[in-house]
């Protein structure tokens, strides 16, 4: 079987694709599949499945984006032994068209070789890899940290264990906490902007603020302050009490031990789900209203029935991992993909799965494959629009560059 690539053509609509599969060897498999929705709508799915006991994991997360192509060249360039076989993207990232960069771009809980590169806001789904092994799992938005020579608890901002009054407990705060506005655009798409004010971190009566940053020593102490910070100017912001925090000063080294139960060893990569993909639709419902924080979305409603899209998904059963996504064409009618429940009908109908955590998604949705003889293919959302240039122009075989992808592989 072959995998044809979707035409980038900016106007071309999504084709409908020949059921079928392709044994990619060593235990994996690539399938694809045309699904009809209704009489009016169709998507087209991808999925690799790849046996635990023949493959490895590497989570491969950055400071700054690339596209899921490239990612897995450099994987492949490096050679280190082993034979890559698929990958996809994974964490939700800050995306800006225009306005100030973050120094690191993911969202939510963000770990790499052991150093948290940013906290979470609130309890997610966690991808976790460790020398190659891979656990899905939800870990709360809490852990310990040392600063100098003193050992804190800390807490996310959106997170309710311990509650920001416990003045025992530090409130970590990354750029998740940024908001944003859109402006559409005459030439088709809209510009993402980030509002200005949501970037500064105030500290309340007794309280201080420390930022966090990193030089090739590690994380640091870069800025205290009992006024204000910005998320721009460090990794992340801790804040806390005058009393707790008196002895913390500028340059202090910084290492974040555990975030809830997980200690944060040197081998340990890490990177946050949107969500977990329940078995039942209600239970479904209620993660979504808990965890996807609607007011960080106030002009979409993820449990609308309109709410379609392209996802990504990595599912585990009994003796397999699978990379999962459908296509789509947001612009196109008919086409605009999968709202959350005809998704979970779909993904459990094929898998019975025992997680599943939903991956950034939409424009970010792809996957990369590759057989014993192929180069490597492409396939998902092919239909992007680069809104960054004075003239947007379309580039559907790299797409939307991400922060990390997870990449399965095995030995040689």
């Amino acid at each position: 079987m072959g995998m044809r690539g979707i035409t980038q053509l900016p106007n071309q609509k999504l084709k409908k694709i020949t059921t079928s599969s392709l044994k990619l060897g060593n235990g994996a498999e690539f399938f694809m599949e045309h699904v009809k929705i209704t009489d009016k709508r169709f998507t087209n799915l991808y999925w690799v499945t790849l046996a635990k006991n023949k493959h490895k994991f590497e989570l491969t997360n950055f400071d700054r984006t690339n596209s899921l192509l490239n990612i897995s060249r450099d994987f492949i360039s490096h050679g280190r032994g082993v034979k890559f076989t698929a990958s996809i993207n994974t964490s939700q990232f800050y995306l800006a068209d225009q306005g100030k960069q973050p120094s690191q771009c993911a969202y939510n809980l963000f770990v790499k070789a052991g150093i948290m590169f940013q906290p979470p806001a609130n309890t997610r789904p966690i991808i976790i890899e460790s020398d190659g092994d891979l656990k899905l799992r939800d870990l709360a938005p809490v852990g310990k940290i040392k600063i100098g020579e003193n050992i804190f608890g800390w807490e996310g901002f959106l997170g309710n264990s311990h509650g920001k009054n416990n003045q025992a407990c530090l409130e970590a705060i990354g750029i998740f906490a940024i908001d944003f506005n859109y402006a559409y655009q005459k030439e088709g798409g809209r510009k993402k902007m980030p509002v200005p004010e949501s970037s500064i971190v105030k500290a309340g009566p007794d309280q201080l603020l420390i930022g966090v940053a990193r030089d090739s020593m590690g994380p640091y102490v870069n800025k205290v302050s009992n006024n204000t910070l910005n998320l721009y100017e460090s990794d992340y912001v801790l804040r806390g009490s005058k009393m707790l925090l008196s002895q913390v000063k500028v340059k202090d080294k910084v290492q974040t031990i555990s975030v809830d139960g997980l200690k944060l060893a040197k081998k340990v990569n890490a990177s946050s789900g949107i969500l977990s993909l329940s078995k039942d639709k209600h239970t479904l419902k209620m993660q979504v209203k808990k965890y996807l924080i609607p007011s960080k979305v106030k002009h979409i409603n993820p449990t609308s029935r309109n709410f379609r899209k392209s996802w990504s998904l990595i599912l585990e059963t009994d003796n397999r991992v699978a990379f999962f996504i459908n296509d789509a064409r947001p612009k196109i009618k008919g086409q605009e993909g999968l709202n959350l429940f005809e998704l979970h009908d779909i993904v459990s109908s094929r898998f019975n799965f025992k997680n599943a955590i939903l991956c950034d998604a939409g424009q970010s949705s792809k996957i990369c494959v590759k057989n014993n003889e192929s180069e490597l293919k492409v396939v998902g959302n092919k239909h992007y629009l680069y809104n960054n240039t004075i003239i947007p122009k379309w580039d559907g075989l790299h797409g939307r560059k991400i922060p990390s992808a997870l990449i399965a592989y095995r030995a040689r």
